[in-house]
Formats: C-alpha cells, sequence, structure tokens
C-alpha cells in the first residue's frame, strides 16, 4: 500500500523526533501537518480531514491520552491513532480500550512505525482479508451457547481491531505479543484466523477460573470476516479492543 495523498498528523513537543518522523513519512508520499502539543493538534484536526494520528504520550500541558479523550468529546471524527511512549503511561489493554489503535514503546524503528501506519491506514476488511502465514500458538476455545448468545451475555466483545474473550476456565498458554491461530467455536458458527494476542489475564473465585485474551486480527477467514465486519458495522463507537475492568 502505498501513502501518497493519505494526511497524517504527527503531535510531539520534540522538534527533532516530530520533523525526523514527518520527514520519512513524507518521504512514503504522505502529506504531513506537525503539532508540537494537544491544543495545535486538535485544531489541525477541527480544520484538516486526517488519516492517522501519530501522538508522543508525555506531553507539557497535556498528554496523548487527553488528545483521545478530547477528541471524543468534541465529537472530532476519530482516525486511527498511534500512541509512541517512553514510560508506562498506559498499558496496552487500556491504550486499545480508550481508542487508540497502537501503542509504541520508545526507542523505535522508523521502519516498525511505517509498517504499523500502512496496516492501519487500510479498513479492517482490507487488512483483515489479506492472507497471512497461519503459523504461532493455536488458541481453541470452545462455547457452550450461539454466537449472538455470546455477545449477549457480555462473554465476547467485539472491536473495529479485534475481540475480547472472556473464557470460563484457565488457559495458560499464552504470553503478550504471541502470534496465535485462533478458532473460536460457538454452537452455530466458528470464527477463526491469525492474530496477536495483546493481553492474557486469569482470576479465580471459589474456585473456578476465569481467562480474558484480548486478540487484535491480523487476518479473518471467511465467512469470518462478513461476520466480524457486519458487526463492527451496527457498532462504530466501539473501542479498537473493548476491554473489561480489572476485578
Amino acid at each position: 500500500m502505498s501513502m501518497t495523498g493519505k494526511a497524517i498528523l504527527v503531535v510531539d513537543d520534540e522538534l527533532d523526533l516530530r520533523e525526523i518522523i514527518a520527514s520519512e513519512f513524507e518521504f512514503q508520499g504522505a502529506v504531513v501537518y506537525q503539532a508540537e502539543n494537544v491544543a495545535n493538534a486538535i485544531q489541525i484536526l477541527e480544520s484538516q480531514s486526517i488519516d492517522l494520528v501519530i501522538s508522543d504520550i508525555r506531553m507539557p500541558g497535556a498528554t496523548g491520552i487527553d488528545l483521545l479523550d478530547m477528541m471524543k468529546t468534541k465529537n472530532i471524527v476519530i482516525p486511527p491513532i498511534v500512541l509512541i511512549t517512553g514510560f508506562a503511561d498506559i498499558t496496552l489493554e487500556d491504550a486499545f480500550n480508550r481508542g487508540a489503535e497502537a501503542l509504541i514503546n520508545k526507542p523505535f524503528k522508523l521502519d516498525d512505525l511505517v509498517e504499523t501506519s500502512l496496516r492501519l491506514l487500510l479498513t479492517p476488511d482490507e487488512r483483515w482479508a489479506k492472507e497471512i502465514e497461519e503459523s504461532g500458538e493455536k488458541l481453541t476455545l470452545e462455547f457452550d451457547q450461539k454466537f449472538a448468545e455470546i455477545l449477549g451475555r457480555g462473554d465476547l466483545l467485539i472491536g473495529r481491531g479485534g475481540v475480547s474473550l472472556k473464557f470460563n476456565g484457565a488457559k495458560d498458554n499464552l504470553d503478550i505479543n504471541d502470534r496465535v491461530q485462533f478458532e473460536f467455536k460457538f454452537q452455530d458458527i466458528i470464527v477463526s484466523g491469525v492474530g496477536v494476542c495483546r493481553w492474557s489475564r486469569a482470576q479465580e473465585s471459589n474456585g473456578k477460573a476465569t481467562t480474558y485474551f484480548g486478540i487484535e486480527f491480523y487476518y479473518l477467514k471467511r465467512p469470518s470476516l462478513d461476520i466480524v465486519s457486519h458487526h463492527i458495522g451496527l457498532h462504530k463507537t466501539l473501542s479498537f479492543i473493548p476491554a473489561w475492568p480489572v476485578a
């Protein structure tokens, strides 16, 4: 995919880093806007059509997380947002739940930032339709109800970037950022593909284990792509990957 003609906003109070990122994206063919703080970023977002935002988290006055929240408050159309941090400001789980679509830690490689941005500039349908190598840990979960019933009781949360699952049982074979071949078997359908485990945590109550997964989708098989895309089309305000509060 080419970045030619795409409008990208880079928000960072560090001039040198901001210009390095901007220069790389201009080289890729993008039109790049720069903001040194959140206030300037909001002005640009209110006056320009932006396809992607890349924002540092820690900045004087207001943070990249504040930028996310202000965009929601002002009802600004939210493009994909990549947050950059050099600190433990926010967990990936919280970042995805708040609306970010990637969290990149400093120091980082420009090539990795470009690759992430190219993927996020695709629509979910375009992104998930691209077949990729089916490698990684296998994650198979079987549910005792139909797909719509699991959605209805809140054990399945679908976002515009992936899925959160509440599984009644112990599953401890996955680590954060593990690539997974997943297969979620409901009574009526199967949702399967390839993704990345973004979080996995277990809780135990009254001797019973419950495991929570956050899986970012990288590829969805047919008809899984149709099923997920239909759901997202009906619920456009969902987070990138919704999450449950930690008990």
